[in-house]
């Protein structure tokens, strides 16, 4: 009886500590997909996409309590029209590929993802054609790996729109073929520290605080010359241009945002075929540059006191000595072992001074 009891609370132990995820339905369409998502019952699961679809009007995820992971599986879902495939509102969602083939595509000029407002938006894996948006107050984007890419933006904000957003560059591929890679017109805050850049202009910020530690932004449109970029405007009412082959970019002359931004690189690799940085509208500080390396040279005025670029583009510290390490044996050089070596032989000899010292008593 006892072995009976023991089996009983056993398995209604593992039944309160299984996790609630979703495997029943499924999802070959939207309206699976909505399915799929409300048998979670608000609580943390997976949803995997066993058949692509596509979709004929924009798919919403709203107000859903818990944290949602949407595996691609190998699936692709697309739309042709409006603005976005996913449209997430106040809810949690990480988007994910299992087998390494599967995509979100807006085949028209609309964007893969919305993050709206108070919504978390995490990419893990999977390819996204069409960019991702941060819209709304308080939107929230972590790319942490995957391919993103767009004609237009792979990632943005939309200006005054949108306030207060995160978005953090911790992975993965982001590449416009079009215009900036990355497009900051809102508030908030955008951190970059690893992930593959590639734009006609890296970043264009006109609102909030930008930091890059790391990852490599390739800035490959044509030195030289200028485009549009967002819809800033200028005093006499035409469209404000950026200059191309630039990695950063602060613009800070559109009269109808509240606010300005700033810019802070402490590191990462810049491959541009402008200037690397380039600010206008307010002053040299908006755009403070205290590490990194650099193809090309940085002004002057954007290095942080008391540093330099090396003839190599690294930002360094002016009392910092760039060659010293080379002056470092590497591991494996014969240096070391030569000396392991000479020391070995003193060792021996000493050992053998010793041993004719005692025999001769």
């Amino acid at each position: 009886m006892k072995k009976i009891l023991f089996g009983i609370t056993c398995l209604f132990a593992s039944m309160v500590v299984m996790p609630n995820v979703y495997a029943a339905t499924e999802v070959t369409s939207a309206g699976t997909l909505a399915t799929a998502i409300s048998e979670l019952h608000g609580q943390d699961g997976t949803v995997k996409i066993t058949s692509g679809f596509t979709a004929d009007e924009m798919i919403t995820i709203q107000d859903v309590q818990g944290s949602i992971t949407i595996d691609l599986n190998g699936q692709k879902i697309d739309r042709n029209g409006g603005t976005t495939v996913f449209d997430i509102k106040k809810s949690n969602v990480t988007f994910k590929d299992s087998t390494g083939k599967g995509s979100i595509e807006h085949t028209g000029n609309g964007g893969a993802i919305y993050a709206d407002s108070n919504s978390t938006v995490t990419i893990e894996s999977g390819t996204y054609k069409g960019g991702i948006m941060a819209w709304g107050d308080k939107a929230t984007i972590n790319i942490k790996g995957g391919t993103i890419e767009a004609t237009g933006f792979a990632v943005a904000g939309n200006g005054k729109y949108t306030t207060n957003s995160t978005i953090t560059i911790s992975g993965g591929t982001l590449t416009s073929t079009g215009t900036a890679a990355i497009y900051q017109p809102q508030s908030g805050t955008l951190t970059v520290t690893n992930g593959n850049i590639t734009g006609k202009v890296g970043i264009v910020a006109r609102q909030g605080n930008v930091k890059v530690t790391g990852g490599k932004i390739t800035a490959n449109g044509d030195a030289g010359t200028k485009d549009r970029v967002g819809d800033a405007k200028t005093a006499e009412g035409g469209y404000v241009e950026v200059p191309l082959g630039v990695a950063v970019v602060v613009d800070n002359t559109e009269s109808a945002y509240p606010n300005t931004a700033k810019v802070e690189i402490t590191g990462g690799t810049f491959d541009t075929t402008d200037t690397p940085v380039a600010s206008f509208g307010k002053i040299a500080s908006d755009i403070v540059v205290k590490g990194g390396k650099f193809n090309k040279k940085v002004e002057t005025m954007y290095v942080a006191e008391g540093l330099t670029q090396t003839a190599s583009g690294n930002v360094i510290a002016e009392t910092e000595d760039e060659n010293a390490l080379d002056n470092v044996p590497k591991t494996g050089s014969s240096l070391p072992i030569a000396l392991i070596g000479l020391l070995g032989l003193a060792t021996l000899a000493g050992a053998y001074s010793l041993k004719l010292a005692y025999a001769r008593k």
